[in-house]
């Protein structure tokens, strides 16, 4: 890639950036291991147009590129974005990853280590207006790095991103949860299905859930053991997504159509 390659990808897309890579990449894993010639730079396109995904599409059938990472991004325009992103930081779990660990900040959380080689991560934050609207809003991320991670979501060139469904994709990564305190006590508590003691699981539950400052991946990363299937209950996310009926296919590695929503009445209170 050429600084006018560069240029052009800046100007049709919201910027574009052109590094060394110093580490060897791995075409079939994505992993990183040394600097190799083969693959000497590294290009970063952010939130590209549709004609600048044809351009790379291009370039890629010429091998002139491989694609080793991609960002989903997902923004929920609320008149609150404080309060919702309190809200969702609080309910958010990545069920697919082994630890949900990461970064708390002020307005932002980090779930999963950024490790070399691939990996995913998610992170939401609520500090800063929407790229695309102006609007305040939650910003959600899943950043995937590597080829075997991409495989893993369908896609296996930039032409899959032209044809990736982020509906779909949001629909069943967005896993909001609640704790089921009283369900967790008996658990921890080792009771079974006992009806004896209620209010003592129920409070054992709900100080392990205080205790955690109200984040369900925190009691989930401690209690894996004890199945969080059984105390984790599903919070439908799809009032939070409300797409158009029939929802244009997005041509962009974040959605362009952007729906303001409402506050779920719990955070009205």
């Amino acid at each position: 890639m050429t600084e006018s390659n560069v240029n052009f990808f800046a100007k049709t897309s919201a910027g574009a950036d052109l590094r060394p890579r110093r580490e060897f990449v791995n075409r079939t894993t994505g992993e990183c291991f040394r600097w190799c010639p083969d693959l000497p730079q590294r290009m970063t396109v952010y939130r590209p147009s549709a004609i600048a995904l044809r351009v790379l599409v291009r370039h890629e059938a010429a091998g002139r590129l491989l694609l080793n990472g991609a960002e989903i991004a997902l923004d929920l325009v609320s008149d609150d974005a404080e309060s919702l992103g309190e809200w969702l930081i609080r309910r958010y779990v990545d069920r697919r990853a082994k630890s949900n660990a990461g970064g708390l900040f002020s307005a932002a959380r980090y779930y999963g280590r950024r490790v070399r080689g691939p990996h995913v991560r998610s992170v939401i934050y609520f500090d800063r207006r929407s790229k695309t609207s102006g609007q305040p809003c939650v910003h959600i991320e899943r950043r995937f790095r590597g080829r075997r991670t991409l495989r893993r979501m369908g896609i296996d060139s930039v032409s899959d991103l032209m044809r990736f469904d982020h509906h779909a994709f949001w629909m069943s990564r967005l896993s909001l949860f609640d704790v089921d305190c009283l369900a967790l006590g008996r658990a921890v508590n080792r009771a079974g299905r006992s009806k004896r003691n209620l209010a003592r699981h129920r409070l054992t539950g709900a100080l392990l859930l205080r205790r955690h400052d109200g984040f369900v991946c925190d009691l989930v990363d401690e209690f894996r053991h004890l199945k969080p299937e059984r105390w984790l209950r599903r919070i439908d996310a799809a009032p939070l997504l409300r797409w158009p009926e029939t929802p244009v296919r997005q041509l962009h590695l974040a959605p362009t159509e952007q729906n303001r929503i409402h506050l779920p009445p719990l955070l009205k209170g």
